[in-house]
């Protein structure tokens, strides 16, 4: 996840553009959350989710000041493997929203 922004100096109602890479290419048409740490005591709960456009980018509007977190999850079919049916790819940016 690669944001166009510093998130250091993000502010409530500013829109924070990141971009989604797999292997060094933009990864089109995947699902990313964006989510603060007071929206829900559920961790399966997300403030936003969006699918990345097809240069992998992706927009979330910063709606609270606190600790935010974005991330996402690529899955990848695996064929002739016993042991597994799916390759997991986890990535996730945290950044502080000051007032």
């Amino acid at each position: 996840i690669i944001p166009y922004k510093n998130p250091a100096f993000l502010k409530v109602g500013d829109q924070l553009e990141v971009q989604l890479l797999y292997n060094g290419k933009p990864l089109r048409g995947n699902r990313i959350m964006a989510t603060h740490e007071t929206y829900s005591s559920k961790p399966e709960d997300y403030a936003q989710t969006v699918e990345t456009d097809k240069n992998g980018k992706a927009w979330f509007k910063i709606t609270n000041p606190g600790i935010w977190i974005i991330r996402s999850n690529h899955m990848i079919a695996i064929k002739d493997d016993p042991k597994a049916d799916w390759e997991s790819f986890w990535s996730n940016m945290t950044f502080q929203v000051k007032q």
